[in-house]
């Protein structure tokens, strides 16, 4: 991986981090919360993506990187709706909470992790056409 993949990958985990990080502090001031459950989910998160992002990274130009990135969506999907659920079931008190900043969160990193795919098949379109 070249420094220019390394810096999108950062670029694309540092800032939703920083901006899911600022929202639920913003959100905290306005109504008491448990402010530790929802950093823990959003730094898990952001470890899924970071994983999956250097996955992509790796696997990028390669017949196996479309299933990469249908199998990386699905599972991001489905461990956030597990989280969810078993805060709900752990927590019902601060659920209604929790729930709407990790939807915000998962939308986020979701929105930059489609940005970081559609640079990186950008970028790969161009090298196949050299």
């Amino acid at each position: 991986m070249t420094n220019k993949v390394i810096s999108k990958i950062f670029f694309s985990i540092a800032l939703p981090l920083i901006l899911c990080i600022s929202l639920t502090y913003l959100y905290s001031i306005y109504r008491t919360n448990n402010y530790l459950h929802i950093l823990w989910s959003i730094l898990v998160l952001s470890g899924f993506c970071l994983i999956m992002n250097i996955l992509y990274a790796v696997f990028a130009g390669k017949s196996s990187f479309t299933g990469l990135m249908l199998v990386g969506s699905v599972l991001k999907l489905l461990f956030s709706l597990i989280g969810i659920f078993v805060y709900s079931i752990l927590f019902p008190i601060n659920f209604p909470s929790f729930s709407i900043q990790f939807i915000l969160a998962y939308i986020i990193f979701t929105f930059f992790e489609i940005r970081y795919l559609l640079k990186l098949i950008s970028q790969q379109k161009k090298h196949e056409n050299k």
